[in-house]
């Protein structure tokens, strides 16, 4: 279980969902990189959930709220980013909930958000390759 964290040298954070991890080390890895220098420098941020097995109860709606108003609160300081989520594996019927949930809790955050079923598909709407 883990969540791990990528910065690209194109600007772009890739934070990989692994596993059946819970809320709080999602939110825990949020606050690691939206607390970096280099955040302010960021033009891309990746979500990528195609790792992630659901287990229900580990992942809840208070911790999506959670992660939300993080990214309201770093939006402030970084207005110029381009958030991606890559979806849960497409034999998890409700893959889509977390991100719909998401997308209305930041609404009013001035970023440009997508949802993707590849990690690839990200990438190229990010206009980058993975390198």
């Amino acid at each position: 279980m883990a969540v791990l964290v990528e910065w690209t040298n194109k600007h772009t954070v890739i934070m990989r969902m692994i596993d059946s991890i819970d809320g709080a080390e999602v939110v825990e890895a949020i606050l690691t990189f939206s607390g970096d220098a280099r955040f302010d420098d960021i033009r891309g941020l990746i979500y990528d959930w195609s790792a992630y097995r659901f287990v229900p109860g580990r992942i809840d709606i208070a911790d999506i709220e959670q992660m939300a108003e993080i990214i309201r609160a770093v939006s402030k300081s970084n207005r110029n980013v381009r958030q991606a989520v890559v979806l849960m594996d497409g034999t998890i019927e409700h893959r889509g909930a977390f991100f719909s949930m998401f997308e209305v809790l930041t609404a009013d955050v001035p970023w440009q958000t997508g949802s993707f079923d590849t990690l690839e598909q990200a990438l190229a709407w990010l206009g980058m390759d993975h390198s």
